[in-house]
């Protein structure tokens, strides 16, 4: 009796252990038929900090470059819905996404219009086909919509390879792309940039050629941003009582790309096919950024996605240079050089309601 006593008491315990202190797996698989509302929000509060820029030698007055408004301030939202019609571990099969509200600061852009998209999975292809619901003959204006819509929304990249216990870190290598996607999940940073070369080749064989290597200058530096995780345990979600796993997320970056050599590159190559004889400019550009933040990422762990994400950002967005052109018999003539910093605030929110 008294061994059965002690074995009940030790089941007891057991069953006791709080939930936030057992290993967890964190892993995607929606519920056939689930429906999910996305909401997301960017809220960006940047100043001039500060500058110091001559225009032919002279000194410029900052609230004059801006016409006296150096803030920059912006606030994106976006309604999404997922009707989820079948999905296995770690993939959609098939789902229609509705796009709903899209918001900046309070008012909708002109040509916004809601768009029902189908996802659904090519096995052979190894990616999703997707379709334009709604529309018989999709025009330009799709076609280029669906170049730049992801399917991955629960940021599916920030879990963990099978199960981890409270206070496991690991880090997720971002990138460009991948930092495109954190900032704005619902549009697909790769396809944004296929987007621009296409726009750009369709105006100007040479400008196409300019984006290009602008945009892998700066994919290279920004190659090294990595986000860092941190497995912190079980909780429930004050809002619907579920059971979800929180993550601490962390960033801390800077870089710098140096964009003087390419642009005047460019613009030597540029005058020599149409033949132009001017004076080819000196151009001098060195741009940085700097990202540093800490927030929460939690996970569903009844329905097997994204719960919500908060990440406030500190930022800093600078850049040092100069255009001048060497002209014949005067000598370097120096247009504008000097330098500029802006700082302030980023703050990212996403929520995931099942419905």
């Amino acid at each position: 009796m008294k061994s059965l006593t002690r074995h009940g008491a030790v089941a007891a315990s057991l069953v006791l252990v709080p939930a936030a202190l057992v290993g967890q797996e964190l892993y995607f698989q929606p519920k056939d038929g689930a429906s999910l509302e996305r909401t997301f929000t960017l809220e960006l509060d940047l100043d001039l900090a500060d500058a110091d820029v001559t225009q032919m030698g002279e000194p410029v007055d900052p609230s004059e470059m801006f016409d006296g408004d150096t803030a920059i301030e912006t606030k994106v939202e976006a309604t999404i819905g997922d009707a989820v019609e079948k999905a296995v571990r770690g993939r959609v099969d098939k789902l229609v996404r509705t796009y709903g509200d899209f918001l900046v600061d309070g008012e909708a852009p002109e040509d916004f219009e809601e768009r029902r998209v189908e996802f659904t999975w090519d096995a052979e292809r190894g990616e999703h086909t997707l379709r334009l619901l709604d529309v018989d003959e999709p025009d330009a204006d799709d076609e280029e919509f669906l170049m730049t819509v992801a399917e991955d929304l629960d940021h599916r990249a920030f879990l963990p390879e099978g199960e981890v216990e409270p206070d496991a870190t690991w880090q997720v290598e971002l990138g460009g792309a991948g930092l495109g996607d954190l900032v704005m999940p619902f549009m697909k940073f790769e396809g944004l940039e296929d987007l621009a070369l296409s726009q750009a080749g369709d105006e100007d064989p040479e400008a196409s050629e300019a984006v290009e290597t602008v945009m892998d200058a700066v994919e290279e530096a920004l190659a090294g941003v990595v986000l860092e995780v941190t497995y912190l345990g079980v909780a429930e979600d004050e809002g619907s009582g579920r059971r979800v796993g929180r993550c601490k997320i962390a960033i801390d970056f800077d870089t710098s790309v140096d964009l003087g050599q390419l642009l005047t590159d460019l613009a030597a190559r540029q005058a020599d096919r149409s033949g132009d004889e001017s004076p080819t400019p000196t151009i001098e550009l060195d741009v940085t950024l700097a990202l540093e933040g800490e927030g929460e990422f939690t996970w569903d762990l009844e329905g097997h996605h994204m719960n919500s994400m908060s990440l406030p950002l500190d930022v800093e967005i600078g850049a040092t240079g100069r255009l001048a052109i060497e002209i014949e018999g005067l000598g370097e003539l120096e247009f504008i050089a000097g330098s500029i910093t802006y700082g302030g605030t980023a703050e990212l929110t996403q929520k995931v309601t099942a419905r």
